[in-house]
């Protein structure tokens, strides 16, 4: 779990309380620490010595690659199902293909700010995060992907999400933040490569049917689950 504070300085102090890892952010494409601190899986164990710092602080669960904010006595978790592919394939293949291109986009974006800066320190480059670098491509994805709309914005939204979780990955590992074997530079990606076909939606018309067997996603519609949904049915009905 993360523990996001309103400053940097209690981010320390919660690090040093809990034994946590004070994470890196980047602030003008230059690592620094942050406000977050890892505290491990189980936050309650923490509870009270991040409270001694400050009541006032976020928590976030990142037992997938993605950050999730978990609301105050909120707890997360997870259902998987396996469904069957629709009569059209490539309306599933084609949002796979739209995270693909918005995650090259993406990393060429960044590479040719670092090019720029090289050749030109006063350039300036855009931030490498997700609400940044989701504002420009919504400023140019008329002209960079005038089929855009053929697929959810979440497509698109998910493939910068993964560079900007890579970018991070670099850098953690690059200062010695991030445990494990080394991490490289983000590349780009393509089938050839071995990218796994995925995405991501977290808006948009998105139901179970009464059936308890058909999940409705944006865009692509209704999928027929090979399991029952009443184990997600549940929670989501208390």
């Amino acid at each position: 779990m993360l523990v996001e504070m309103r400053t940097v300085t209690q981010a320390a102090k919660v690090a040093t309380a809990t034994g946590g890892v004070h994470l890196l952010a980047t602030k003008d494409n230059e690592m620094r620490l942050g406000r977050r601190v890892d505290v491990g899986r189980d936050f309650e164990v923490h509870r009270e010595a991040v409270e001694s710092v400050s009541v006032l602080f976020k928590l976030y669960d990142h037992s997938d690659r993605y950050l999730v904010e978990v609301p105050s006595g909120w707890r997360v978790t997870a259902v998987k199902f396996e469904v069957e592919w629709p009569k059209d394939p490539s309306l599933v293949h084609s949002h796979f293909g739209a995270r693909r291109f918005a995650y090259n986009w993406a990393l060429a974006r960044v590479k040719a700010d670092i090019d720029a800066k090289k050749s030109d320190p006063t350039h300036e480059s855009i931030p490498w995060t997700l609400p940044e670098l989701r504002k420009e491509w919504n400023r140019v994805k008329n002209e960079a992907a005038p089929w855009w709309a053929t697929n959810s914005k979440e497509s698109y939204s998910s493939g910068i999400s993964d560079l900007v979780t890579s970018l991070s990955n670099w850098s953690k590992s690059n200062h010695g933040v991030r445990k494990g074997r080394k991490v490289g530079f983000p590349r780009f990606k393509s089938v050839r490569r071995g990218d796994p076909g995925r995405v991501r939606f977290t808006t948009g018309t998105m139901r179970l049917e009464d059936d308890r067997r058909t999940i409705v996603l944006p865009t692509i519609g209704p999928l027929r689950s090979k399991e029952n949904t009443r184990r997600l049915e549940r929670p989501l009905s208390q």
